[in-house]
């Protein structure tokens, strides 16, 4: 069994269709109910404006490490209401203390593993978004670039 997948260029983080063995699984609604069938690639493209790219695991795989690391951005400044305001939205995760002051990580991810992290000082706050396996050191880091 061969397994592809079709895609949208530029790549927006999500598959269109599975392809299996050359046929796609195409879905629709019909009398309320959720129908399956396969039909051609070629077929399947005539219901949609967009052209589409055939991938297959392995080149997915990077696309979707690559959508992901895209969401990373480097910590700026925010305000005090903005930090409670995320503070207290959702119960924080993994809300310690690090060498500059505390961290926690939103427990609502953007995408994938990408989620904001915020950062307190002394007298003030900062927030980036990145990958929630961080180490402390490397979560120091992007604090100490903007401190």
């Amino acid at each position: 069994m061969k397994k592809q997948y079709l895609i949208e260029l530029p790549f927006k983080g999500y598959i269109q269709t599975t392809i299996i063995d050359g046929l796609a699984i195409k879905s629709n609604i019909i009398n309320g109910i959720w129908v399956h069938e396969k039909v051609s690639v070629e077929l399947y493209q005539l219901d949609y404006s967009e052209q589409f790219t055939l991938v297959n695991d392995k080149e997915l795989n990077l696309l979707f490490k690559a959508h992901q690391e895209s969401f990373i951005t480097g910590a700026k400044e925010v305000t005090e209401d903005y930090y409670f305001d995320k503070l207290e939205c959702l119960p924080p995760c993994k809300w310690h203390k690090i060498l500059v002051g505390s961290v926690f990580y939103m427990a609502e991810f953007y995408t994938g593993n990408i989620t904001e992290f915020l950062v307190s000082t002394r007298d003030k706050y900062y927030s980036f978004m990145d990958n929630c396996n961080l180490t402390d050191d490397e979560i120091e880091l992007k604090i100490k670039g903007v401190i």
